[in-house]
This record gives C-alpha cells, sequence and structure tokens, in this order.
C-alpha cells in the first residue's frame, strides 16, 4: 500500500499542535508552551499543556496525550483515517489513496457491489410506488403524521404494494438469487415459490454511514402483525451494528458540536430531524447494543438516549446503562433524558411541545445517576446485614466496568452515594480523639485526603523499612483515628481488595464508622471485638508499628495522622496500581499497538521510574 508516512508529517510540518486545539481550548502563553483547561476532564486549574516545538499536549491531571492525530481522533471520537482526513481538509490537501497488497487483504467476505445497486433499485421503486393511486394511503398517513414534501424526500420515504417488486427488478436484470440474498424476496419452501418481503407496508430505507441503502423497514398500513418488519441480516447489513439516519445525524453532530439523541422509532427520528433536531438516530427494533454505542462515540462524547418515562422506558435505559458498563472509557459515557410517561419525541412535536421536549433534552441525566437508581431498587438499609449486602452488591456492580480509570472514579463517587444513604455525615469534628461532631479543623473543600491518587507530595520521608508494613500503618491509622475514615472510605475499600487477611476487619471497620457515629477511637475497638476481630486488633495495633510510624498513634493529631497516612498509601496501595496499570498497559502494546496506547505506556513508565527515583532520594 502507498506510504502515508510522509503525507502524515506533512500534515505535522504544516499543522502547529496549538492552531488545531485552540478552537477547542482557551489557551494562554506560558514561555514557550501554552497551558488551559483540559478538554478531557473536568477541571478548576489549568494542568493542559501544548508545546508547538514538541508537538504534543499533556495533561498532568487526566494523563491525556498525544500529537494533532490523538487529539482529534479524542476530541471528536474518529478513526485515525477520518482524523487524517479533516486535518488534511484544514489545508486544502487529499489524501493519498491507499492500495492493499491482495496477500494483505482481511479473510473476510465482502459485499458484491450488485448487493448494493439492487437496494438502491428498490427504494426507488418503493419512493414510486408512493406516488402512485395505490400509495394514496401511505401519503394519507405520513400528511396525518405531519410530515412535509421535503422531509418525505430526504428520507426517502416509500409504498410496498401487495407484490410488483420482484417483477420489477429482474425485468432491470437482477437475479432471484440476488434479490434472495438482499433479503427483498423470501421463499416459501412449502410451495418452492418466492414472494416480496414487504408488503402493504410503508416503507423506511436503512442507509450505511457512506448513505448506502442496505436495508429496509417496514410499517404495516392495515390491521397485522407483525406491525414492524426489518430486512434480515445480509452481507450489507447487520441490525445490531446499525443506527437509523446515522449517515445523516453524524455530520449534523460534528459540525454543530451536538451531541447525537438516541430514541426509539423511525417516526421519532423524522420528526426530529424536520423539527430542527438534526442530530436524532434509532436502534432498529432492538436494546441498544456495544457496536451500536461505539458508532454513537464516534460523534460525541456523551451521547443521549431518550426513553419514555414509564415502565418500559426505564427498564430499558437500566439495560443500556448496564450494557455500557464493560465499554467506557475516558472520555465515553451516557446520558439520559426521561420524557413524561406515554409521550415520545414524535407526538410531543406534533403537539406543539418542542420546547418542553427540548427543556428535557437540556437537563440529561449522567450515567452514574441511572447507575445509582438501579442499584438503590428495592434497596434498605435497617440491618447490618442488608448494609453488608449493599457494600457487596456495589463492588460487584463496579466491577463490570473494565477500564481501571473510569472504574476507579466511579467506585468513588457510589461508594461516597451508599455511605450518605447508609448513615448521617458531614458532621463537624476536630482531632480525631474527639470523636465526630466536634469543630472540624479541615474540610473536604480545603484539604480533603483525595487518597487514590498516586501523586502525593511527601511532606516528611518515611523510613522505608515501613513498606512491607503498609496494610497494618494504614489500618492502624484509621483504627487509632475513626474520623479519617469519612474521608478515606473509598481509599479503604482499595484497601480491602488487597488486604488479605485483614479485608473483614477493612470491611468491619468503615461499616461501623458509616452504621455509628460519632465514634471515639476505643468505642470502634471494642465493637470490633465483639464481632470476633479482637485477634486481628492485636496484630494490628502493636508496639512495632507504632515504631516506624509514629503518626499512627491515639495520642497523635489528627494533622499528624493525615500527612502520615498521606505518604504511606501513596508509597504502598497507589504505588502498586500504578505498576499493575503499567504491566496492564504493557500488555496492550504487545496485543495490538497503536500510538495512544504507546504512550500511554510510556507516561505510566516514566511515573514509576520517578517514584523509583522519589523513593532513592534522587
Amino acid at each position: 500500500m502507498s506510504d502515508l508516512a510522509p503525507f502524515l508529517q506533512t500534515l505535522r510540518d504544516r499543522l502547529s499542535i496549538s492552531e488545531v486545539i485552540r478552537p477547542h481550548v482557551k489557551l494562554t502563553r506560558k514561555g514557550k508552551e501554552y497551558s488551559g483547561l483540559c478538554p478531557f476532564h473536568k477541571e478548576k486549574s489549568p494542568s493542559f499543556t501544548v508545546s508547538d516545538e514538541k508537538g504534543f499536549y499533556h495533561c498532568f491531571g487526566c494523563g491525556a496525550h498525544g500529537d494533532i492525530f490523538e487529539f482529534v481522533m479524542h476530541k471528536q471520537n474518529m478513526p485515525f483515517m477520518e482524523s487524517v482526513e479533516l486535518l488534511s481538509h484544514l489545508l486544502g490537501l487529499e489524501v493519498p489513496k491507499r492500495q492493499m497488497d491482495a496477500s494483505l487483504e482481511p479473510a473476510q467476505p465482502k459485499a458484491d457491489a450488485s448487493l448494493y445497486a439492487i437496494m438502491e433499485a428498490a427504494c426507488s421503486w418503493y419512493q414510486h410506488q408512493l406516488t402512485l393511486s395505490q400509495g394514496a394511503p401511505a401519503r394519507d398517513y405520513f400528511e396525518q403524521r405531519g410530515l412535509l414534501p421535503e422531509t418525505i424526500s430526504q428520507f426517502r420515504l416509500g409504498y410496498a404494494p401487495d407484490h410488483g417488486l420482484q417483477a420489477a427488478l429482474q425485468k432491470q436484470g437482477y437475479s432471484e438469487k440476488l434479490l434472495l440474498e438482499a433479503g427483498l424476496i423470501g421463499r416459501a419452501e412449502e410451495r418452492n415459490s418466492t414472494y416480496d418481503r414487504f408488503r402493504n407496508r410503508l416503507m423506511f430505507p436503512i442507509w450505511d454511514a457512506k448513505g448506502r441503502v442496505i436495508a429496509f423497514g417496514g410499517r404495516i398500513l392495515k390491521e397485522g402483525e407483525p406491525k414492524y418488519l426489518n430486512s434480515p441480516d445480509t452481507p450489507t447489513f447487520i441490525k445490531g451494528k446499525t443506527l437509523y439516519a446515522y449517515n445523516l445525524a453524524l455530520p449534523a453532530a460534528r459540525q454543530g458540536n451536538e451531541p447525537l439523541i438516541v430514541v426509539e422509532g423511525y417516526m421519532d427520528v423524522i420528526a426530529m430531524h424536520q423539527g430542527g433536531l438534526k442530530t436524532a438516530v434509532a436502534p432498529l427494533g432492538t436494546a441498544l447494543t456495544g457496536e451500536q454505542m461505539a458508532l454513537l462515540w464516534r460523534g460525541t462524547e456523551d451521547p443521549i438516549l431518550c426513553f419514555d418515562g414509564d415502565t418500559a422506558g426505564v427498564r430499558a435505559a437500566h439495560r443500556a446503562a448496564q450494557k455500557a458498563l464493560e465499554i467506557l472509557k475516558v472520555g465515553r459515557t451516557l446520558r439520559f433524558c426521561f420524557l413524561p410517561s406515554s409521550s415520545d419525541p414524535d407526538s410531543l412535536i406534533r403537539e406543539g411541545r418542542l420546547g418542553e421536549f427540548q427543556h428535557c433534552l437540556n437537563k440529561p441525566q449522567p450515567l452514574v445517576d441511572v447507575l445509582w437508581s438501579i442499584f438503590m431498587q428495592k434497596r434498605s438499609f435497617s440491618t447490618p446485614e442488608q448494609k453488608a449486602m449493599a457494600r457487596r452488591d456495589l463492588g460487584y456492580l463496579v466491577k463490570e466496568i473494565l477500564d481501571p480509570d473510569v472504574r476507579h472514579f466511579y467506585r468513588e463517587d457510589l461508594n461516597g452515594r451508599l455511605q450518605n444513604a447508609m448513615g448521617p455525615k458531614g458532621r463537624e469534628y476536630g482531632r480525631s480523639d474527639q470523636g465526630y461532631g466536634q469543630r472540624r479543623l479541615f474540610t473536604k473543600n480545603s484539604n480533603n485526603l483525595n487518597l487514590t491518587t498516586p501523586t502525593f507530595p511527601v511532606v516528611s520521608r518515611v523510613s522505608p523499612n515501613k513498606n512491607h508494613l503498609g496494610h497494618k500503618i494504614l489500618l492502624a491509622t484509621l483504627l487509632n483515628h475513626p474520623t479519617l475514615i469519612e474521608d478515606a472510605a473509598e481509599s479503604l475499600t482499595q484497601l480491602s481488595d488487597e488486604a488479605g487477611k485483614y479485608d473483614e476487619l477493612c470491611q468491619a471497620t468503615l461499616s461501623l464508622v458509616a452504621e455509628n457515629p460519632p465514634l471515639l477511637a476505643a468505642d470502634l475497638q471494642d465493637m470490633l471485638k465483639e464481632q470476633g476481630f479482637a485477634s486481628l486488633l492485636t496484630e494490628v495495633l502493636t508496639p512495632q508499628i507504632y515504631a516506624v510510624a509514629p503518626f499512627a498513634k491515639e495520642t497523635s493529631t489528627r494533622e499528624e495522622a493525615l500527612t502520615g497516612w498521606k505518604e504511606v498509601w501513596n508509597r504502598t496501595v497507589a504505588k502498586r496500581y500504578l505498576v499493575a496499570e503499567t504491566y496492564r498497559t504493557a500488555s496492550a502494546v504487545r496485543d495490538q499497538f497503536d500510538e495512544e496506547t504507546w504512550e500511554r505506556f510510556k507516561f505510566l513508565k516514566n511515573q514509576v521510574v520517578s517514584k523509583k527515583d522519589e523513593k532513592k532520594g534522587v
């Protein structure tokens, strides 16, 4: 194939990275570089750096890193070659044609060009039938639904009479075999004859991303079942990998920087486009699939799924939310809009309630809210057993998220909600030995523990001998300073994941503090002993621990305990997380090399090296 490398280098040479990024980020010059708020995560202080000299951007907050191509791919959810085409367009250049060696072609079936041709011929025939006398009932239906002639033409709507398609297409030279392969006719085995698949139906052509007709949906005009009938899967069409009107909505979403909106049916999509909401798409009569979600993310980072507010709509939303978990990534999420019960986009627009509909779309619910609503269904916290089950179930839910970074922050968010749901929080307190309810010396806004981020500054160097005792030190600190647990709940949950035989002690400590505020250290330890943890407490609260970690003692101040906790956490659990993520990314590089994964691996590796240097005192 042609070598793209010289052309890509031309784009890098002629387009400065700040020029590509500036339309999306307000950049401020700082010396030779620029800085601004990261477009890939929410932040209040700029951590996003752009260097024209080096030709890359880097965010010190979320780790996003890359060149002009990675930025366009990530920001606009484009495949690599589409990002190349977009950047080429900025310069008025044409991307060189890529000619594949036959020996390198993927071994997969390809759709014959004649399939696209026969589907186009069928679409034109259905459109023509709509204009004839026999199409009058279909025209009346479209008129009753408020469709304008230009809308009918744009969506190429048609009518399928009782028969005639097969004869018309065979007269044009298309074979019966091709008609069968395209799903336009069926075969009655008992009579060994064929018949038109779509009869007495309104016809909705279905396009691929390039605007080629690949299938049809047909709505019956009279009584009968099924109400809607789709083409079968063919070499050009797979139902679960296609979205209706995607070819129209994707350019509109990119041009207007608007989210794609997923609705239920053909008429909803058409009514929305006619009403000015031109980013609407729909699945084809089935629940949203992972492949369809991937299509949505090519157009926008946070598409909106629009559902009826009735029981069936809520169930459909929950299915979509749970399906999304395993494919969530940084910069990819879903939002949800619930319409009034028994309403749909088409009816709202026809009733003159477009403004009400747009108001709903302007205030969508984030995915985490929908997941929380799923989790809380029929949930009670009236007994310790129910609370323990809730914490376990929440762990199971979060583990379905495969991306480690996204999983981490979902765990943090949902654990915080669970803490609030299970017991009162937010009381002010002072020194940890005074328990809850006293004046708090610092607040989450001013000095939050934020223990899960492995980048805390080392306030006072901890002896390297402590590292092998890290878990015991962390536990001892919390047991003697229970007021830290409120802010460290998420970290304690992560600690329990790798704490071995201390796992149950971690979980019990977290539950007791959530259920029984305020708690003094002595009261907490007495309650743990009553639950059978006396021997483990003896192993954790030892003179040896206090000798290497004086801040863990009950007599230390809260600030001393906080400082010590941060450093030990950073040098034990957080460090191992960083190393594990580095190995995971290295494995991904080996399995399927791409520049984005390679850059992430290099960044993580540098972080690990920095930690080693810090440990040596470099």
